[in-house]
């Protein structure tokens, strides 16, 4: 009985020092993994804080104003600058019959759009209040351009006709152009509007 018992607890020494061993073992190597993330967590570190000190370096300041730029120029007319040449059209009608209704007047510059009202590049519409009106397009980029107008007595926005076709209301064109049958071509009403300049127009309104 004494040698069995003998037998027993050498069998549990045993045992006991295989459990042993594999917890260090199992130890070791949880501590060598910890380790291991250690390393790479500091590594990371590193590294981003070297990636914050790049973007430091870049770092530019918005509210600082950048050097050597060119200075925006205004063409709106609304420059303080006395030595600035805005480009603009002046235009003078003469030969109304009767202070009534709206002049209504139709900038183009091109000849695609010349003479339909829905393309015009610019449009003016001045009560009619002497026999004689000044009108202005300012602002107007260098360039060539035609223009039509017509007075609006009724204030419909459109130039009345009878049922030839004829204009019923006074109407005109730059450079005092008429066509042959109906209204002048783009090349009968067209003019140079120079840069740093403007230009003067007179129309006398055409009645039928």
């Amino acid at each position: 009985m004494k040698i069995v018992f003998n037998i027993f607890y050498l069998n549990i020494k045993v045992i006991g020092f295989k459990y042993l061993c594999n917890f260090d073992a199992q130890l070791l190597q949880t501590m060598r993994l910890y380790y291991d993330s250690a390393k790479i967590v500091l590594l990371l570190l590193i590294i981003t804080a070297s990636l914050n000190s790049c973007k430091k370096d870049k770092y530019v300041d918005i509210n600082t104003p950048a050097q050597n730029t060119t200075q925006p120029i205004d063409t709106t007319g609304n420059s303080n600058n006395n030595n600035q040449v805005v480009e603009h059209i002046n235009i003078t009608v003469t030969g109304i019959k009767d202070i009534l209704g709206t002049m209504n007047v139709a900038l183009y510059n091109n000849a695609g759009a010349f003479n339909n009202p829905n393309q015009a590049f610019r449009q003016l519409f001045i009560p009619v209040d002497a026999v004689t009106m000044t009108l202005k397009f300012d602002s107007i980029p260098p360039g060539e351009y035609a223009f039509g107008l017509f007075q609006d007595e009724n204030n419909n926005q459109v130039l009345d006709q009878n049922f030839l076709g004829i204009p019923r209301e006074g109407f005109g064109f730059s450079n005092n152009a008429m066509g042959t049958f109906g209204p002048p071509s783009w090349y009968q009403a067209k003019f140079n509007l120079p840069f740093n300049s403007y230009v003067s127009q007179t129309v006398n309104l055409r009645f039928y």
